[in-house]
């Protein structure tokens, strides 16, 4: 055997060796790269991190907020990490939901964070489609935002608040309480959302199913009338087709009031509040990429494109909304993973009080 030869087969052998390395780096599921994270140092565990996903190359997004929205998010994730390229899909939670299950049957998966919103959280879950994750950002997170199971995280907050019309509710009409819009000076000027059991559901964590039916009744014969859609509900709210609008997301009044329509609102106790949670994909085609990209949302500099460029509600304790109105010590959190079988149950409560919808 020549010496190029004895020199070339160690050496080939190490170039396999290190090859494989980087085909099982890359097939590592994402849980594996989580539990390989543990115990590190930041610095190591950001080091870690970035030479997997520059392995990568890219980080997909699954989610229902607005392309724009998600744009000027994605924008600051590549200015962060230039060598990764982005992917982002935006659909209906229905349809979104539809898409990765339709995926995983098939094997072929394709989203690395996956953001929902409303009560779709349990679906991915119960689904297996997500993993537990908690990221070491979640320590600026408020206590709230954070999921107990270890799922997901938010990412933005939606304050449900009760708006009304400036010109048909003086002053000091203005509702303290949940309980005054019963009041018979209100009947027939009262709205809200053909889709608002998801409020049922976070009032009755509170106040306890009993009371929490009770008060819907209420609405019910003081003639509430309902309307599908809160940016309609909050147009005709400044029209003066009603007085108040209950359980508004609160960008809508907001929004109104800058374009100088006669529309205020009120947060009232228990100051009830959605979130926009995300989740990693259990079966991410690049988890170091993923990972990097949930940090990322949840980060100061992601927030504060939240509170400014996007103009909601960030839910980081050291990220201040433009909007102090809505800024509270805490919150009473419509759970995004609230169970399925929940859910259908203030559905029916929901349409027998309401009448068929």
């Amino acid at each position: 055997m020549s010496y190029t030869t004895k020199f070339c087969i160690p050496f080939l052998t190490v170039l396999l060796l290190s090859a494989m390395d980087v085909r099982r780096g890359d097939s590592r599921t994402i849980e594996e790269v989580i539990n390989s994270l543990r115990g590190l140092s930041a610095e190591a565990r950001r080091q870690k991190l970035q030479e997997g996903a520059r392995n990568e190359g890219k980080a997909v997004y699954y989610g229902t907020i607005q392309e724009s929205d998600a744009r000027e998010l994605l924008d600051g994730f590549k200015r962060k990490y230039p060598f990764l390229q982005t992917g982002h899909l935006r659909l209906s939670n229905t349809r979104l939901l539809g898409k990765i299950s339709t995926e995983a049957k098939a094997g072929r998966y394709e989203a690395d964070v996956i953001q929902t919103s409303g009560l779709f959280g349990d679906e991915v879950v119960r689904g297996g489609l997500v993993v537990k994750y908690v990221s070491p950002e979640t320590k600026s997170v408020r206590e709230e935002f954070v999921a107990r199971s270890g799922y997901w995280t938010a990412i933005q907050q939606v304050p449900v608040v009760l708006g009304y019309n400036t010109n048909l509710v003086v002053a000091k009409d203005v509702p303290k309480r949940y309980e005054d819009v019963l009041a018979p000076k209100y009947r027939a000027l009262l709205a809200l959302d053909t889709d608002d059991q998801d409020v049922m559901a976070g009032l009755a964590d509170v106040w306890g199913e009993e009371k929490t039916i009770k008060f819907f009744k209420g609405l019910a014969a003081n003639q509430a009338s309902l309307r599908r859609g809160r940016t309609l509900i909050g147009q005709l709210l400044a029209a003066g087709e009603f007085s108040i609008a209950l359980f508004l997301h609160s960008q809508i009044p907001i929004s109104l009031m800058a374009q100088g329509a006669p529309v205020s609102y009120v947060y009232l106790a228990p100051h009830v509040t959605k979130l926009v949670p995300i989740f990693l994909a259990k079966h991410s085609p690049h988890p170091y990429s993923a990972i990097l990209l949930y940090d990322y949302l949840l980060s100061g500099e992601a927030q504060r494109i939240i509170a400014d460029k996007l103009d909601r509600v960030p839910v980081r304790k050291d990220v201040e909304g433009k909007h102090s109105g809505v800024i509270k010590s805490k919150y009473s959190v419509v759970d995004p993973s609230i169970e399925g079988a929940r859910i259908q149950r203030y559905q029916k409560f929901f349409t027998e009080i309401f009448g068929a919808l």
